[in-house]
């Protein structure tokens, strides 16, 4: 039997190998490194942009115009009235008008007004009867009051004759 001779080390197979892995690892180092620069141009740009806005910041009053006085002006009387708005006990005109529930009278709107300190609720009941018991619970409800039937309909089209009707209400905002 004649002896086997294996050669794991070929010198063609490993250079050809070596070359195109090196060549692979050189494309990724070049695309690593373009990226890397394309990453630090951004970071660069957008601390300048924080610097700047740093900058605006600190200018004082009296280097703004007439005009961005009056925008920063309004934007902040738009924002105490949203914080206004926001600090409204909400849940207690919810739980209020949730109190006053019934079966037979099923809410269609709730139209709060913070700033008439009233609401508007539009509802239909399956009676007059019903929509009267509705607005004498909620007259009873605790944060509304001046509880009155703006108006009512009988909706004579359809088959059960449902009364529509809307209620404005004085609405206590005090937290």
């Amino acid at each position: 039997m004649r002896a086997l001779r294996l050669d794991y080390c070929s010198t063609q197979a490993a250079a050809g190998t070596g070359t195109v892995l090196l060549g692979i690892g050189v494309a990724v180092l070049m695309v690593t490194v373009f990226r890397v620069q394309a990453l630090e141009e951004e970071v660069a740009k957008w601390g300048a942009k924080v610097t700047e806005t740093t900058r605006l910041g600190k200018q004082a009053p009296a280097d703004k115009t007439r005009a961005e006085r009056g925008d920063s002006a309004q934007e902040v009387a738009l924002a105490n009235d949203v914080l206004r708005r926001l600090a409204l006990p909400w849940d207690t005109l919810f739980a209020a008008i949730e109190s006053a529930r019934s079966r037979n009278v099923g809410l269609l709107s709730i139209e709060p007004d913070a700033a008439k300190s009233s609401v508007r609720i539009a509802a239909e009941a399956k009676s007059a009867d019903d929509m009267l018991e509705y607005v004498r619970r909620l007259q009873g409800a605790a944060p509304l009051s001046g509880v009155t039937l703006a108006n009512h309909q009988i909706k004579r089209d359809d088959p059960r004759q449902p009364v529509r009707f809307t209620l404005i209400a004085t609405w206590a905002t005090q937290p």
